[in-house]
Protein backbone atom coordinates (compact mmCIF):
# COMPACT_ATOMS: atom_id res chain seq x y z
CA UNK A 1 0.00 0.00 0.00
CA UNK A 2 2.95 2.67 1.37
CA UNK A 3 4.61 2.19 -2.42
CA UNK A 4 1.06 3.07 -4.08
CA UNK A 5 1.05 6.26 -1.69
CA UNK A 6 -1.67 4.83 0.78
CA UNK A 7 -0.44 5.55 4.33
CA UNK A 8 -3.36 4.08 6.16
CA UNK A 9 -4.73 1.48 4.81
CA UNK A 10 -7.55 1.46 7.58
CA UNK A 11 -8.79 5.36 5.79
CA UNK A 12 -7.98 3.83 2.31
CA UNK A 13 -11.18 1.34 2.42
CA UNK A 14 -14.15 1.42 3.84
CA UNK A 15 -13.39 -1.55 6.10
CA UNK A 16 -10.89 -3.64 7.08
CA UNK A 17 -11.06 -6.59 8.98
CA UNK A 18 -9.13 -9.72 10.63
CA UNK A 19 -10.26 -12.84 9.53
CA UNK A 20 -7.87 -15.10 11.55
CA UNK A 21 -6.77 -17.55 8.86
CA UNK A 22 -4.94 -17.22 5.68
CA UNK A 23 -7.89 -19.64 4.43
CA UNK A 24 -10.56 -17.41 5.58
CA UNK A 25 -9.24 -14.23 4.00
CA UNK A 26 -8.59 -16.51 0.50
CA UNK A 27 -12.47 -17.67 0.83
CA UNK A 28 -14.15 -14.01 2.19
CA UNK A 29 -12.30 -12.74 -1.66
CA UNK A 30 -13.66 -16.06 -2.90
CA UNK A 31 -17.29 -15.13 -2.44
CA UNK A 32 -17.46 -11.92 -2.47
CA UNK A 33 -16.66 -10.92 1.37
CA UNK A 34 -14.01 -8.62 0.39
CA UNK A 35 -11.97 -7.27 -2.50
CA UNK A 36 -8.99 -7.80 -1.30
CA UNK A 37 -7.18 -10.17 1.18
CA UNK A 38 -3.64 -11.00 2.54
CA UNK A 39 -2.13 -15.12 2.37
CA UNK A 40 0.31 -17.40 2.38
CA UNK A 41 1.43 -18.47 -0.86
CA UNK A 42 1.51 -21.94 0.47
CA UNK A 43 -2.08 -21.73 1.38
CA UNK A 44 -3.21 -20.39 -1.50
CA UNK A 45 -1.70 -23.10 -3.26
CA UNK A 46 -3.11 -25.88 -0.89
CA UNK A 47 -6.77 -24.71 -1.69
CA UNK A 48 -6.00 -24.17 -5.36
CA UNK A 49 -4.95 -27.54 -6.06
CA UNK A 50 -8.48 -28.73 -4.23
CA UNK A 51 -10.26 -25.94 -5.81
CA UNK A 52 -10.07 -24.85 -9.09
CA UNK A 53 -12.54 -21.33 -8.48
CA UNK A 54 -9.68 -20.00 -6.79
CA UNK A 55 -7.15 -20.09 -9.45
CA UNK A 56 -9.69 -19.23 -12.25
CA UNK A 57 -11.56 -16.38 -9.88
CA UNK A 58 -8.67 -14.51 -7.94
CA UNK A 59 -5.65 -12.75 -9.26
CA UNK A 60 -2.13 -12.47 -7.04
CA UNK A 61 -1.44 -8.67 -7.33
CA UNK A 62 1.66 -8.74 -5.27
CA UNK A 63 4.09 -11.34 -3.38
CA UNK A 64 6.81 -10.61 -0.81
CA UNK A 65 10.36 -11.92 -0.65
CA UNK A 66 10.51 -15.50 0.55
CA UNK A 67 10.63 -15.42 4.28
CA UNK A 68 9.97 -18.83 6.90
CA UNK A 69 6.32 -19.31 6.56
CA UNK A 70 6.25 -20.09 10.47
CA UNK A 71 8.02 -20.03 13.87
CA UNK A 72 8.04 -21.70 16.59
CA UNK A 73 10.11 -19.42 19.39
CA UNK A 74 10.67 -20.75 23.44
CA UNK A 75 11.12 -18.49 26.26
CA UNK A 76 14.89 -17.12 27.11
CA UNK A 77 15.20 -18.94 30.33
CA UNK A 78 14.48 -22.54 29.22
CA UNK A 79 16.40 -24.79 30.25
CA UNK A 80 19.39 -25.68 27.44
CA UNK A 81 19.29 -29.45 27.58
CA UNK A 82 15.39 -29.21 26.84
CA UNK A 83 15.48 -26.59 23.88
CA UNK A 84 18.26 -28.45 22.28
CA UNK A 85 16.00 -31.64 22.68
CA UNK A 86 13.24 -30.04 21.30
CA UNK A 87 14.87 -28.35 17.97
CA UNK A 88 16.40 -31.65 17.48
CA UNK A 89 13.19 -33.72 17.80
CA UNK A 90 11.55 -30.87 15.50
CA UNK A 91 14.75 -31.22 12.29
CA UNK A 92 14.90 -34.75 12.38
CA UNK A 93 10.92 -35.40 12.34
CA UNK A 94 10.51 -35.88 8.65
CA UNK A 95 13.35 -38.93 9.00
CA UNK A 96 10.69 -40.71 11.01
CA UNK A 97 7.25 -42.59 9.69
CA UNK A 98 5.38 -41.44 12.64
CA UNK A 99 6.59 -38.16 12.03
CA UNK A 100 5.89 -37.52 8.61
CA UNK A 101 2.54 -38.87 9.72
CA UNK A 102 2.10 -35.50 11.82
CA UNK A 103 3.57 -32.97 9.51
CA UNK A 104 1.17 -34.18 6.60
CA UNK A 105 -1.36 -33.62 9.12
CA UNK A 106 -0.81 -30.05 8.51
CA UNK A 107 0.70 -29.64 5.64
CA UNK A 108 4.55 -29.68 5.99
CA UNK A 109 7.66 -31.78 4.75
CA UNK A 110 9.93 -30.74 7.44
CA UNK A 111 11.17 -28.13 9.97
CA UNK A 112 14.28 -26.11 9.35
CA UNK A 113 16.51 -24.22 11.36
CA UNK A 114 16.35 -20.65 10.70
CA UNK A 115 18.28 -17.52 11.85
CA UNK A 116 17.26 -13.76 12.17
CA UNK A 117 19.29 -12.94 8.71
CA UNK A 118 16.03 -15.36 7.24
CA UNK A 119 13.87 -12.74 8.14
CA UNK A 120 15.46 -9.82 6.79
CA UNK A 121 12.91 -9.18 3.81
CA UNK A 122 10.62 -8.34 6.87
CA UNK A 123 12.42 -6.26 8.52
CA UNK A 124 13.58 -4.04 5.79
CA UNK A 125 10.16 -3.85 4.87
CA UNK A 126 9.17 -2.93 8.69
CA UNK A 127 11.52 -0.07 8.20
CA UNK A 128 10.26 1.12 4.94
CA UNK A 129 7.27 1.97 5.93
CA UNK A 130 7.89 2.93 9.18
CA UNK A 131 6.61 0.33 11.10
CA UNK A 132 7.94 0.04 14.55
CA UNK A 133 7.89 -4.19 15.42
CA UNK A 134 8.53 -3.54 19.15
CA UNK A 135 5.46 -1.38 19.58
CA UNK A 136 3.54 -2.92 16.85
CA UNK A 137 0.22 -4.52 18.23
CA UNK A 138 -0.73 -7.03 16.45
CA UNK A 139 -4.39 -7.95 16.15
CA UNK A 140 -6.60 -11.06 15.03
CA UNK A 141 -9.89 -10.80 15.87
Amino acid sequence: FHEIGIQDYGEWFSETYFTGTHEDAIRDVLDGKADIGAAKNTVFYRLATKESRISADLQILATSPPVPSNTLSVRKGLDNPLKLKLKNTLLHMHEDKYGKEILDKFGAKMFIETTQQDYEPVFTYAKEIKLDLKKYEYRNN
